[in-house]
C-alpha cells in the first residue's frame, strides 16, 4: 500500500523504498549505538510479507522540485489482532519538531487499519522523551526486560489497547 500525505508540519509520510535504506541506516547507526539494525535487517523488513508489515519514512522537501530528505522512519509488524512497533526513529537534526509524534500517529493509524486491538513496543529504559511520547497517546508500561539492550540497559515493554479490545 503506497501512502503519501503531507501534513501541517510540511513532512511527507510515504512508504519506504529501497533507495531510502542507505540514509535510514545512517540515522539508525547515529541514534542506536547499541546493536543498530544492519543494512540487511532493513532489506529483510522491506522485503517482508506486505500483509504483515508497514515500513515508511518521514521526508521533508529540500526545495521545490528537489528530492525530499528522509528525516525519520518507522516499521510496524502485525499478526492477528496485535501490532508490534519494530522501530521508530527521527534524525537528530529533526528532533523536537513533531516528526516522532507524526510517525507514531501513522503507526497507530496503520495498526487500526489492519484490525489490531493491541499495539506493543519496547523502548530503552531512560529514554524519557520516547516514553513520554508513548504515554501521551495511551501506552502503558506492562513489563521490564532487564539487560535487554546491553548489560545494565533495560527495555520497557509498553502496550496500547484499543477501546474495543477485550
Amino acid at each position: 500500500m503506497t501512502v503519501e500525505a503531507r501534513d501541517a508540519t510540511g513532512y511527507v509520510i510515504r512508504d519506504l523504498r529501497w533507495w531510502d535504506i542507505e540514509v535510514v541506516h545512517r540515522i539508525e547507526v547515529d541514534l542506536f549505538t547499541i546493536e543498530p539494525w544492519s543494512v540487511g535487517q532493513f532489506w529483510n523488513e522491506l522485503a517482508g510479507v506486505p500483509e504483515t508489515r508497514d515500513f515508511f519514512v518521514a521526508e521533508r522537501s529540500a526545495t521545490v522540485g528537489e528530492p525530499g530528505i528522509v528525516v525519520g522512519y518507522a516499521c510496524l509488524a502485525t499478526v492477528g489482532g496485535t501490532s508490534d512497533v519494530q522501530t521508530i526513529a527521527v534524525a537528530r537534526d529533526a528532533q523536537g519538531r513533531g516528526v516522532g509524534r507524526r510517525l507514531l500517529s501513522e503507526l497507530l493509524e496503520r495498526a487500526q487499519r489492519r484490525g489490531s486491538h493491541q499495539v506493543m513496543l519496547e523502548v530503552r529504559a531512560g529514554n524519557d522523551v520516547a516514553v513520554s511520547l508513548y504515554r501521551s497517546v495511551g501506552f502503558e508500561e506492562i513489563h521490564r526486560r532487564p539487560n535487554y539492550y546491553a548489560p545494565g540497559v533495560d527495555a520497557v515493554v509498553m502496550e496500547l489497547r484499543t477501546a474495543d479490545a477485550t
